[in-house]
């Protein structure tokens, strides 16, 4: 910043998220994390986020509301459509003729993945034919990996580990359902890229309604919501839509 100052070089800043308030329980001294961020946040000269959600609560810290712009977020329509229809990752992990229930993104907890592996259970008990491929990598796959091998459903997930992203559509091609059951979060700030990218492949998605989710998804017409953290919610949502 003060580089840039000195030779009178705008700064623009992208916000994903507030991430002294995501990590605050890791961080040894959270309040003065909070601090530089705002701090920061103060001297740019422009900030892009995601969701007019996220606007309002960085505002909330004395940032001027008029240099925030909300630019939300958007995928490449030549790279995530419907064209493929995902023999490819079919066959390479021995998926022909399976109904594949599919999750892309961070393996994390507040994105719902305990959801899932808790749905899966009921959904499994009825249903044969249904396989569950989680594509992507994060700090839940140690204990997502022993949850599916001690509860003997080894042979129902495909846990592909991290995928570089030019691959992503291939995977999305092979699913029948996208997931996104985001864990119960407020305020709910984010524009989820995984709800774009279903959509953009013609996915049925299942997901909670929060935040910027609400303006995608309307119950029934291009998806499916349930309440946050649902897991028979969810169980019955991908039976219903398979």
């Amino acid at each position: 910043v003060k580089l840039a100052r000195e030779f009178s070089i705008p700064i623009i800043m992208h916000v994903d998220d507030l991430r002294v308030e995501i990590e605050k329980d890791r961080l040894h001294f959270p309040k003065i994390a909070e601090t530089f961020e705002t701090a920061i946040l103060k001297r740019v000269d422009a900030i892009c986020c995601p969701s007019k959600i996220l606007k309002s609560l960085i505002s909330g810290k004395g940032v001027d509301n008029q240099k925030i712009l909300v630019t939300p977020n958007g995928i490449n329509l030549e790279e995530f459509n419907n064209n493929s229809d995902g023999r490819e990752i079919r066959k390479r992990f021995g998926l022909e003729g399976k109904f594949i229930i599919g999750y892309v993104g961070v393996l994390r907890k507040l994105w719902g993945i305990y959801t899932i592996l808790e749905s899966a259970q009921k959904v499994l008990c009825q249903r044969k034919d249904i396989h569950f491929m989680l594509v992507g990598q994060g700090k839940a796959f140690p204990e997502i990996e022993s949850f599916i091998k001690d509860k003997g459903l080894g042979d129902k997930f495909t846990l592909t580990g991290a995928v570089a992203h030019s691959d992503v559509p291939k995977y999305i091609s092979a699913m029948d359902i996208g997931l996104a059951p985001y864990e119960h979060l407020e305020p709910f700030y984010g524009s989820p890229m995984k709800i774009f990218e279903y959509m953009a492949m013609s996915k049925p998605v299942i997901t909670t309604p929060q935040g910027q989710i609400k303006d995608l998804v309307a119950h029934g017409e291009n998806g499916l919501l349930i309440e946050p953290d649902d897991s028979e919610g969810l169980a019955k949502a991908i039976l219903e839509l398979g």
